[in-house]
């Protein structure tokens, strides 16, 4: 686990099982933030966007958008921060992927956003996991 990983009051925190178990994920997990600002990058971001996970961590949803191949789907995330969640099978860099985006929602206030890549039924990797 590296000692970039961060964690808010919301999201994800440094070391543990949770964070263990995001990092052992064929899916790429992103933890966001209420502002959109990246608090946790899962392992599979390397896999699915052919980027370091670290190099996510800190890094704003904007600034990210072409690197991650979601620039044209940011309803999704505006979705979210209303508290609702979607998903799509979506073209990445690297294959077709799930896409779905999932809201922290705590008290009735949406706290931040999950970003969820993984394999959809006709991806070769969700034959392997499921066989």
């Amino acid at each position: 686990m590296s000692s970039n990983h961060q964690g808010s009051a919301t999201g994800p925190k440094q070391g543990g099982f949770p964070v263990r178990m995001l990092d052992l994920s064929p899916t790429a997990i992103t933890y966001r933030d209420r502002d959109l600002v990246c608090r946790h990058a899962s392992h599979a971001c390397n896999d699915w966007f052919g980027i370091d996970p670290e190099l996510l961590v800190g890094s704003r949803l904007e600034n990210t958008l072409d690197i991650l191949r979601l620039h044209s789907h940011f309803a999704l995330v505006d979705a979210a921060l209303r508290g609702e969640r979607r998903s799509i099978v979506h073209g990445l860099a690297r294959r077709d992927g799930l896409v779905q985006v999932i809201p922290d929602v705590r008290r009735r206030l949406v706290t931040g956003l999950s970003i969820q890549v993984g394999p959809t039924p006709t991806t070769p990797l969700f034959a392997r996991i499921n066989h």
